[in-house]
Order: structure tokens, then C-alpha cells, then sequence
């Protein structure tokens, strides 16, 4: 059974972003990219995907906007992640937990997961976090006070935990 997925594109103060929301919620969201296309390309959309911007998108574009310009947005929309495997979903279901402004290391998902050594996998499921900003992987950073990893370019994060004023060891 194909399952509808409908798709957007809008632009913030740090650059474009496409969105994908189905029945279940939003299914991804990329990080700024530079132009729409690039935003639209970013989504590996699929031939039956509709663009639209559904009704109950705006206020989460709304929220997202916000949070680029730096204000605190505490983003309790419904996800869709079906597509995730389970130990993946346990890592972004506890990365959201991380409060506004603060920062968790790679370790403490894992010991919170009980699987202490699975640090390198919690990284992986991080990296391939199809909601960043709203499952907000930037605020988890290595363990010695560095950035750690993204997904795209460590500049990025930079710029997203300066939005929340998160000061790094340099």
C-alpha cells in the first residue's frame, strides 16, 4: 500500500529547507541548503509525492523560521518514523529530550540506551537523523567539548548551537 507524502520547500534565515509530512507526521526535514533546488534535491522525493503545502504544515514551517532566527522553539509535532530501524528511533526519540541550549555527548545517548559501547552506532543513527532541528542531533557533541560529527558541514552545527547560545571548547 503506497502511503501518501506530501512536500514543500520555504526558505529561513539560514537558507532553504524541504519538508516532508505524511498521514503518521512529518517524515523529513533537511538543513539549510543554499537554494531550493538544492533543498528539493535533498529530499529524494519519490514519483507519487504530491507538492503541496498541507494546512497543517504552516505552523511548523512557522516554528522552524523561528527557531532559525534564533528564538526557543520546543518542536512537539508528530514524526513519522517508520522508515527508521528500532535502535535508530531509540537514539532520536532520546536525542529530542535534549533541552533548548544544552548539549549531550555521544556516551550519554549510549549509556542512557543501556549500550554503553554503541557509541559509534549512536553517531550513525545521528548522521542519518532525517529531521534535524526538530530531533536536534546538533546539540549532542563529542565528549571532550568538541562538535563531534553532522551530517553535512561542521560549520552548520556551529551556527545552530550559537542560535541557541551554546558556547564550545575551542
Amino acid at each position: 500500500m503506497q502511503k501518501n507524502r506530501w512536500f514543500t520547500s520555504f526558505k529561513t534565515e539560514l537558507g532553504w529547507h524541504g519538508l516532508i509530512t505524511t498521514m503518521r507526521g512529518i517524515s523529513c526535514l533537511t538543513l539549510p541548503k543554499t537554494d531550493e533546488e538544492e533543498a528539493l534535491e535533498s529530499l529524494k522525493l519519490e514519483a507519487s509525492d504530491k507538492r503541496i503545502l498541507d494546512k497543517k504544515s504552516i505552523p511548523l514551517i512557522d516554528k522552524i523560521c523561528r527557531f532559525c532566527q534564533g528564538q526557543p522553539i520546543t518542536f512537539d509535532d508528530n514524526l513519522d518514523l517508520s522508515a527508521i530501524n528500532e535502535f535508530s528511533r531509540n537514539v532520536l526519540s532520546l536525542c529530542r529530550t535534549i533541552p533548548y541550549g544544552q548539549t549531550r555527548h555521544y556516551g550519554w545517548i549510549a549509556e542512557q540506551l543501556g549500550k554503553k559501547g554503541a557509541v559509534r552506532a549512536v553517531g550513525n543513527a545521528l548522521h542519518r537523523n532525517p529531521l534535524p532541528l526538530i530531533i536536534p542531533c546538533h546539540r549532542v557533541i563529542a565528549a571532550n567539548g568538541s562538535l563531534g560529527g553532522f551530517a553535512t558541514d561542521l560549520e552548520v552545527k556551529r551556527i545552530l548551537l550559537s542560535l541557541e547560545g551554546v558556547r564550545l571548547h575551542t
